[in-house]
């Protein structure tokens, strides 16, 4: 797949050698690369609450922060709060799109070099590639701590002749569960 010219960019490439961001950015401003200027009442009130640092660097968003650490703002012209990153994104790119990337990996940043479209799941395949994502134990059978069955009741249900409805009463289950035991659709790892 063809990418963006811009050097950093990884997005898929659109027209004249650059991606959808880049491109619009040729088109209003005449460079792809140009510093966009941010203007208006929300754009000055946002900034203010950015430490920047170079231009190459991370720009913190200093002030609130929601319980995941991304920062908040609210625009005048938004019903609810933004998150920064997004707000960030828009002011230098016009629209918002469906899920606003980090390339820095840092939470508070609002750079807007540091931030590219994309969606959820390549942005959840992005946390996975660079080992962010978390690691999940999932529990089976009787180690899992909803299950009403042990690994032994199991194996005894799978053995027996009996009906299904006499075996979901004697071990507190339903029906279906004992068809899906049987069936080996549930509790796989038992044999």
């Amino acid at each position: 797949m063809r990418t963006c010219s811009i050097e950093g960019c990884r997005d898929p490439h659109r027209a004249k050698g650059y991606c959808n961001v880049h491109y619009t950015r040729f088109m209003r401003h005449g460079s792809a690369d140009a510093e966009v200027q941010f203007r208006g009442p929300d754009a000055e009130r946002f900034w203010r609450k950015v430490e920047k640092a170079g231009p190459n660097e991370c720009w913190h968003w200093i002030i609130k922060k929601g319980l995941n650490q991304y920062g908040i703002f609210r625009s005048s012209g938004l019903k609810r709060p933004i998150g920064a990153h997004a707000f960030s994104f828009y002011l230098a790119n016009h629209y918002v799109p469906p899920e606003v990337m980090h390339t820095c990996d840092v939470r508070s940043c609002v750079n807007p070099k540091h931030l590219q479209a994309g969606t959820r799941k390549l942005n959840m395949a992005d946390m996975k590639a660079k080992g962010r994502a978390p690691v999940i134990e999932r529990r089976k059978g009787e180690d899992h701590h909803g299950a009403k069955l042990t690994n032994d009741d199991v194996r005894a249900i799978r053995a027996s002749d009996e009906k299904n409805s006499p075996l979901a009463e004697r071990y507190g289950v339903e029906v279906q569960t004992i068809r899906s035991i049987q069936a080996h659709k549930t509790w796989r790892h038992i044999e």
